[in-house]
């Protein structure tokens, strides 16, 4: 064995230069870990501002079915097929037929009610209108029941 410089042997510096190679090697695995988790962490943010952008969008557009306008029913349409891809397939079903299909219904009805056409009953179209406000109220309940188990960050 040959003393070399500070008076450590050849196979001391092989084992001190291995020793750093693996101290190197380990700190990049951390700092790849530490890349993974907040990219992780992130697409779980934008995963979670999406869902809230759609459940805010959606209440606006029930507002307005309720409001009288029949653009809402269309926006509310294409909310409810973007919630597939958001929510899942379950959850998104849900959404459909418990607060989708009651909004349809009242939307049919405010357009009946007021389009009347000659010779309809004006009485009975305006209580077709109000019997839809119970099942649209309820569903207006049931909407954040629906997507509040969605709307964390905890995954």
């Amino acid at each position: 064995m040959v003393e070399t410089v500070l008076g450590m042997t050849d196979l001391q510096i092989k084992l001190f230069t291995a020793i750093g190679q693996i101290l190197v090697a380990a700190a990049v695995g951390i700092i790849a870990l530490r890349q993974w988790l907040t990219a992780r962490n992130k697409l779980k943010a934008d995963l979670f501002d999406r869902r809230y952008k759609l459940y805010v969008d959606l209440g606006q557009s029930l507002q307005r079915i309720v409001e009288g306008n029949s653009d809402a029913v269309v926006q509310m349409r294409r909310l409810l097929a973007e919630a597939r891809w958001l929510f899942g397939e379950k959850t998104a079903e849900r959404l459909r037929k418990e607060v989708g299909n009651p909004f349809q219904i009242l939307a049919e009805a405010k357009d009946a009610a007021w389009s009347r056409t000659a010779g309809s009953d004006e009485s009975k179209l305006a209580e077709e209108h109000i019997d839809a406000m119970g099942p649209a109220s309820r569903a207006a309940l049931v909407l954040p029941e629906i997507v509040a188990p969605h709307l964390s960050l905890k995954h």
